[in-house]
């Protein structure tokens, strides 16, 4: 998988891919240098994968014989039809596109889409899934150049796997601290329009504004200031060292959340840091215990009687309740 694709893998989410844009934009920011992002948008990109193309990928993985035409039988021969207050549309068959509610679809996906950056030498692609940006740092009008070029790479990749684009909904989003200095530059499309710049550009549910102040790219609106305490804290660490480990100690709910904003994550996050007891909690039966023996635990069970070592024969009431 490509370092950029932040979508359907484990220790990663739509808040970890925010989080590297986020620092991306601050250290350009920082230095005074002004920084490009291109939103590109896929049209139906889950239902448009190429069956074809998406098979010869796997094989080139090392995903070939049975394993191969497992894959095969599971993407075609599919069919579909519409039922709408009891009337029923006729039988179509399916010729592209990812089983989507499927568990094996998103990485099947991900495989499709993970050499997307494969011809990229200029710029940093990062992608939620099918939501991808392009982003580069812009000094000169060279460099813009150079950010149109990779943007090519991107169009011909889309050719090449049979993938489209609207090419209406592309935007571009510029930060800088000296809009004085910005180089008159504009990107094209893949249909040769000019892509619209932005005041701001809602990313993942977060709306980040091309402002000039670092405090202010995106709107993270009203915040318990101990909330915004420990998500600072979770973002300063989450990419060091040992970071990772910190991330992913997080709830699956937490790090996987994709609806909200960033004050209602944080709010949640706050909560849950809230509810963390000072000490473990202990089993029920390990708790009673008089030492820390296994055998005292188990002899515990038997003793309220919800617990049958193999060979011993039970005799219960059938009206009661017993837990093992």
């Amino acid at each position: 998988m490509n370092d950029g694709q932040h979508g359907f893998r484990r220790g990663r989410s739509c808040l970890s891919q925010l989080l590297a844009h986020h620092d991306r934009l601050i250290t350009s920011l920082e230095l005074n240098t002004m920084i490009d992002v291109v939103y590109l948008d896929f049209s139906k990109a889950f239902d448009k994968v190429d069956h074809g193309v998406l098979l010869h990928k796997l094989r080139n993985l090392g995903i070939s014989g049975e394993l191969g035409l497992w894959v095969s039988a599971f993407l075609t021969n599919r069919t579909q039809f519409v039922a709408v207050s009891g009337a029923m549309s006729s039988v179509s068959s399916v010729l592209s596109g990812v089983p989507q509610g499927s568990v094996l679809g998103p990485l099947l996906f991900l495989v499709h889409i993970h050499d997307i950056d494969s011809n990229i030498t200029n710029s940093t692609v990062t992608s939620f899934a099918d939501d991808t940006r392009i982003t580069k740092v812009i000094n000169t009008n060279e460099d813009a150049v150079l950010l149109q070029n990779d943007l090519e790479e991107i169009y011909e990749w889309a050719n090449i796997n049979n993938m489209k684009f609207n090419n209406n909904k592309f935007d571009h989003l510029r930060y800088s601290t000296t809009p004085t200095h910005i180089p008159n530059a504009s990107y094209e499309a893949p249909d040769g329009s000019i892509i619209a710049t932005q005041p701001y550009v809602r990313d993942l549910d977060l709306r980040f504004h091309e402002h000039q102040r670092l405090g202010r790219l995106c709107n993270i609106g009203r915040v318990h200031p101990r909330a915004l305490t420990r998500v600072k804290t979770l973002k300063s660490n989450s990419f060091s060292i040992r970071g990772p480990a910190l991330f992913n100690s997080l709830p699956r709910n937490l790090r996987a959340l994709t609806n909200v904003t960033l004050d209602q994550f944080k709010a949640r996050l706050d909560q849950f840091l809230q509810d963390i007891p000072d000490e473990p909690h202990l089993p029920h039966y390990y708790s009673r215990a008089p030492t820390n023996s296994i055998i005292d635990w188990l002899a515990l069970r038997r003793a309220d009687g919800d617990f049958t070592h193999p060979g011993e024969a039970t005799h219960r009431d059938p009206g009661t309740q017993h837990h093992v």
